[in-house]
């Protein structure tokens, strides 16, 4: 396994991604400021940096917001220079990883022998790369699985490219499936979730269901969500922390109301299963939310113990808790105080995955120039 260092680089020449076009906020037309107007409340937003469309570049470059402080930076580095020692005293301690992320963000451009480079192509100026003899989890080898399929596929869209990253580990639909999940019905029944049964009381008595016609929410179109009653009583809590549980399908049935019980045990504050067929045979088929990774961590443990000999199919881009994929956790990145109005809060995995889709077509584009 390879772990990554970075190298000391701020007395490096640098210099300003010139295929980007830095934009005053107070420049952008009337229209476009009114539709943007949430961001004036952030003090230190500045404008954003816009791809420069004639320089036809090959890399999938993206609007990017920018503070004050990075606006100053990148105005300063118009011409190839060192970085100022004032700048380095005002980022100290965090100047290297700083100006690191800015480089490997595609903002700033480093000197590497006669030429400037950025994003992808500058990976071996910033890090050291120290390899390490030790065994992967299922998680972390599905993960890798997943990125060199992605590579193998040179699409040109990286919103498709992330949907494939994303539902990689996915079991295709099959005649079987289909004739044993025909409808939700025949999923609440595979669940053993009907009317009458011993878990459909359990959930009755300790959960609340949430039901479209009532809370109107989209996610239900995917989702049968519940919520802990004994939480609903308590203070609300902001949920996090994401626990994926990842048993294959045929294993439902003998697993979901084992968990459940868990869940109830636990009063855990929220969790989700998927709804039909597709639901039930991605990787991601359920999805619990906790306030913090102390709460997972004993979920785990309870989950540890009952699904012990439960067979897993395994959620890429999660971080594992077993050896097996069985359990993984992630967490929802904030949304950022630059985002944009009508941008939403992605979740762990989408968030990765779009990132991880241009960072590969950025590679690509790159080893098709050379």
């Amino acid at each position: 396994m390879t772990h990554l260092n970075l190298k000391t680089i701020t007395q490096c020449r640098f210099r300003a991604n010139s295929d980007y076009q830095l934009v005053a906020f107070q420049s952008l037309p009337d229209k476009t400021q009114a539709a943007l107007g949430e961001l004036r409340q952030d003090e230190d937003f500045y404008g954003f940096l816009y791809p420069v469309a004639a320089k036809g570049n090959k890399k999938s470059l993206g609007v990017k917001s920018v503070c004050q402080q990075t606006a100053r930076l990148y105005r300063l580095l118009s011409e190839p220079r060192c970085l100022p020692t004032e700048l380095l005293d005002a980022l100290a301690p965090a100047a290297n990883k700083a100006i690191a992320q800015l480089v490997l963000d595609g903002l700033l451009e480093i000197e590497v022998g006669a030429r400037f480079i950025c994003s992808s192509a500058a990976h071996s100026a910033i890090y050291i790369e120290q390899t390490a003899e030790t065994t992967l989890n299922k998680t972390t080898q599905l993960s890798q699985s997943a990125l060199k399929y992605a590579q193998s596929l040179n699409l040109r869209e990286s919103a498709e490219l992330s949907s494939r990253l994303y539902s990689y580990n996915c079991v295709p639909e099959s005649a079987y499936w289909r004739d044993r999940l025909p409808n939700p019905t025949a999923v609440e029944r595979y669940l053993g979730i009907q009317t009458g049964n011993e878990l459909h009381t359990v959930l009755q008595t300790h959960w609340h269901q949430h039901l479209p016609e009532h809370d109107g929410e989209t996610a239900h179109k995917a989702w049968l969500m519940w919520s802990s009653r004994r939480a609903l009583t308590q203070s609300p809590q902001v949920l996090t922390h994401k626990l994926y549980i990842s048993p294959t399908c045929a294993a439902l049935p003998e697993s979901f109301g084992k968990i459940v019980a868990a869940f109830t045990e636990l009063a855990v504050p929220h969790f989700k299963v998927g709804k039909d067929r597709y639901g039930l045979l991605r990787a991601d088929k359920m999805v619990a939310y906790f306030p913090s990774y102390a709460a997972i961590q004993a979920a785990e443990k309870a989950l540890s113990v009952v699904l012990k000999d439960v067979p897993a199919q395994g959620v890429p881009f999660t971080a594992g808790l077993d050896e097996r994929g069985l359990l993984s956790w992630g967490m929802d990145p904030p949304k950022s105080a630059n985002s944009l109005p009508w941008q939403g809060r992605e979740s762990w995995r989408l968030w990765l995955t779009n990132q991880l889709a241009v960072s590969l077509q950025s590679a690509q584009g790159l080893l098709g120039e050379g």
